[in-house]
């Protein structure tokens, strides 16, 4: 997860990896995750590939990013190609969902408070 997460931050508008938003979204609603975990490793990936921890939502959970027609195709094709059913269609849905799961640990990944609360598969974060 912390992986997929440093790559959209630092690609930017420049990802094309779809396959990464299924995978996060996918992950985020079969897995329980705990909060402080979760953290700690996006701290340390981010730490590793010198990514700096973005202070803001970060674009490619943004509407700017949700909204772009070329990564709507994206997406719609990324479906399509992969024979995916069971997703949202639309990649404004997707990033939604993501940021319900992703903003509160990145949140915490940049400061320096103790992020205890726990995903169920679903969420929200409790």
């Amino acid at each position: 997860v912390a992986e997929k997460i440093e790559a959209s931050v630092r690609l930017g508008m420049q990802n094309s990896r779809m396959k990464d938003f299924f995978d996060l979204l996918w992950l985020s609603r079969l897995f329980p995750f705990e909060g402080a975990l979760l953290v700690k490793a996006i701290r340390a990936t981010f730490k590793r590939r010198k990514t700096e921890l973005p202070a803001q939502v970060p674009l490619f959970l943004s509407n700017t990013f949700a909204s772009d027609q070329v990564k709507q195709t994206q997406w719609r094709a990324f479906l399509r190609k992969n024979n995916i059913s069971g997703m949202p269609g639309e990649l404004d849905t997707v990033i939604l969902e993501l940021n319900d799961f992703l903003m509160p640990p990145l949140k915490y990944a940049t400061i320096d408070e103790p992020f205890n609360s726990h995903w169920d598969a679903k969420g929200p974060w409790l």
